[in-house]
């Protein structure tokens, strides 16, 4: 997971995500959320759900903390609101 979030850092999507972060107010880490949900994909493709069993059985990765599906499901439409920001 640490080579994983290197190149996460690497690229600067914890600029690009944090930026559309400002000024929103989430209970939750939105971004420690989207990089668990990308890092699965990367390693161990699955539902939203089977993110979560992922995530307490096979690594370790403090950062997503107590994370449960609504989290998911909350950081998965941030992106979805995003997307609809951009400018063709």
């Amino acid at each position: 997971m640490t080579v994983l979030s290197r190149l996460w850092k690497g690229v600067g999507l914890d600029l690009v995500i944090g930026k559309a972060l400002r000024g929103r107010e989430y209970q939750f880490d939105v971004q420690s959320t989207l990089k668990a949900v990308v890092f699965n994909r990367l390693i161990a493709p699955g539902s939203e759900l089977s993110v979560l069993e992922w995530l307490k059985r096979d690594v370790h990765f403090p950062e997503a903390g107590d994370l449960d599906l609504y989290h998911l499901y909350r950081a998965l439409d941030f992106l979805i609101e995003e997307k609809g920001r951009e400018t063709p």
